[in-house]
């Protein structure tokens, strides 16, 4: 009998296939049809999305894309398999593989390559520090969902919400270290900039503000900041939504 071998399943958001209009349609559909994204009437959603959003969405998404495409494709994709080459290098005979939540290569795809290599341990690792459920809780659907329906479901274990993880505040306090290092002079503000999630999401218990928060505090903390020194700013609003 073949010893157990552990995979890494690194779980990205996910990137279109190219900066192109029909690339970012289906991309779009896919990442917009998620319930744990909209939470809105799935009727009145299937409406808006198919009549207001996807005609004229992805030619405007696609131009912005164009914008920091690179020669080699996606950048996201590019340093999510960067990162996984290094994890599997720096793990001795761990298997690692990168899977999207949206577009390619999924999330299903590489829970497959994974068990075709022989891994029968699996742990899931969402690139979310903070939790929320439009990014963390989907991840953990989209395995779910893909397993449930074979003979034989390997183990799982899901990298919790890092937020507060002493290494991680370090690898971003060294990040602004290095970067505030290149200025002959002081900023008056450090602005600290998360993704945003609707405030409805909030209001019904998410705690990804307060994660974002946590970490937010930490920082300033390590870098010797004071309240004044630094700002906590969320960006991306999807609609009219606040």
């Amino acid at each position: 009998m073949n010893s157990p071998r552990i995979g890494v399943l690194i779980a990205q958001l996910g990137t279109p296939d190219a900066p192109t209009a029909p690339a970012l349609r289906r991309y779009l559909r896919q990442f917009l049809s998620d319930p744990r994204l909209i939470e809105l009437n799935r009727i009145a959603w299937w409406l808006i999305l198919n009549l207001r959003v996807l005609p004229f969405r992805p030619a405007r998404s696609a131009a912005l894309y164009q914008r920091v495409w690179t020669e080699k494709g996606s950048p996201l994709l590019l340093t999510s398999l960067e990162q996984g080459r290094a994890l599997e290098a720096a793990l001795d005979s761990v298997l690692v593989e990168v899977g999207m939540r949206y577009g390619n290569p999924s999330l299903p795809s590489a829970l497959d390559r994974l068990s075709e290599k022989g891994a029968d341990r699996i742990l899931v690792f969402p690139m979310f520090p903070q939790y929320a459920a439009a990014t963390t809780a989907s991840i953990f659907d989209a395995v779910g969902d893909h397993l449930r329906h074979r003979r034989v479901i390997p183990a799982l274990r899901f990298v919790p919400p890092y937020f507060k993880h002493p290494a991680y505040i370090d690898a971003l306090a060294t990040v602004a270290r290095e970067e505030l290092s290149r200025f002959s002079w002081k900023p008056d503000k450090l602005v600290i900039s998360f993704h945003g999630v609707p405030k409805s999401h909030i209001d019904r218990g998410d705690v990804y503000r307060l994660h974002a928060e946590g970490t937010t505090c930490l920082l300033a903390e390590a870098l010797g900041l004071k309240p004044d020194d630094y700002e906590l700013c969320f960006q991306s609003r999807f609609g009219r939504e606040e």
